[in-house]
């Protein structure tokens, strides 16, 4: 899984988001808001963290980028 793979090795710098995983995979969004929710917890995303979303899949792109932005931002304004 995804989340094991951050908790290992630490959370990227950089993530490029697919929406369509896989079988036993989380969805994109999915794990979008598990990196949030770890960064919440442990505040464990780095300074520089960014991302693209490359789904086919429209409503889920902007659903993660919107998500990922948003939360980004309220990093940004809580300093």
């Amino acid at each position: 899984m995804l989340d094991r793979w951050v908790q290992e090795n630490g959370f990227p710098e950089f993530v490029a988001f697919d929406n369509d995983l896989g079988e036993g995979q989380p969805e994109g969004w999915q794990f979008a808001q598990w990196l949030i929710e770890e960064d919440l917890d442990n505040k464990t995303m780095p300074e520089k963290f960014n991302f693209c979303v490359h789904s086919m899949n429209p409503v889920q792109r902007i659903g993660i980028e919107d998500r990922l932005n948003r939360y980004l931002e309220f990093k940004k304004n809580s300093k």
